[in-house]
């Protein structure tokens, strides 16, 4: 099981899993942004391709994260 957390305007308090062999992965939308304008385009392109791959993830196309 993964989980994929995205960040962006500094907004995630708290993550919970009971599964203690539950890999997650932080997507950190505001630290992408600050390195430069590619970083922020990988890591947006890099959350349609999961978005895509998954289908429990919300994502709408064309919506500006």
């Amino acid at each position: 099981m993964e989980v994929y957390i995205i960040i962006k305007d500094g907004m995630v308090e708290s993550v919970y899993a009971d599964n203690p062999t539950l890999c997650a992965y932080v997507l950190d939308l505001d630290g992408a942004e600050q390195e430069s304008l590619e970083a922020l385009n990988t890591m947006k392109a890099l959350i349609n391709d999961i978005a895509g791959e998954n289908s429990l993830i919300v994502f709408e196309e064309g919506v500006e994260l």
